[in-house]
């Protein structure tokens, strides 16, 4: 009985906590993905229809950039070590790489076909 009091007090502070911080963010069309770099605080919204990379700063959750990327973007990886941002555009196969230290696309890269997924190994900074 104690034990379910606990829980059911710990799900009551989640959920204040949760309601006195959530709030909306506009993005772009069709968010899709996010990444995180937690040594910047900076969040990347994938906007599929957009074609677009949102950019959010995790203090003030406030949108700082919108990046313009490939077509039909689905997935990010954030290398925190280099502070570069890689979003894997399914529609033109390609990779986009974003300086997330000030935002301009640095290079597109083209992929074979159906690019969806992305990962980022940051102590070999390979994709």
């Amino acid at each position: 009985m104690i034990v379910r009091k606990i829980a059911t007090l710990a799900a009551a502070t989640c959920a204040l906590a949760y309601a006195q911080t959530a709030q909306n963010i506009a993005t772009g069309r069709q968010p899709m993905a996010i990444a995180v770099n937690e040594a910047t605080n900076r969040a990347y919204i994938v906007n599929h229809n957009s074609g677009s990379v949102t950019v959010v700063d995790g203090s003030t959750h406030a949108v700082s950039a919108t990046v313009k990327v490939g077509s039909g973007p689905e997935a990010a990886a954030v290398n925190p070590q280099t502070n570069r941002v890689y979003v894997a555009n399914s529609g033109e196969s390609s990779v986009t790489v974003i300086d997330g230290s000030t935002g301009p696309v640095l290079a597109t890269v083209r992929t074979g076909s159906n690019c969806n997924a992305i990962a980022v190994n940051p102590a070999t900074n390979k994709i």
